[in-house]
């Protein structure tokens, strides 16, 4: 997707890595992928650096949701 690949620009990632790697789609349907929408957009609309607890969140959920996905 076009805000992946933005990340991985950011990153300087090719977008070939990116386009490997298996990322469950968003379901509105699951509470971890609601909070990382929802943090990310706090940081966003902050418009400054994650706190580390943010990180902490983000990284916890993506875990779990990733994991869940066998990836």
């Amino acid at each position: 997707s076009r805000a992946i690949a933005g990340y991985a620009a950011q990153l300087s990632l090719g977008t070939s890595v990116i386009e490997n790697l298996t990322i469950p789609q968003f379901d509105p349907g699951d509470q971890r992928h609601r909070n990382m929408a929802r943090i990310a957009g706090d940081i966003t609309d902050r418009g400054d650096e994650p706190t580390s607890a943010e990180l902490a969140d983000l990284n916890k959920f993506a875990q779990e949701v990733v994991s869940e996905h066998g990836v």
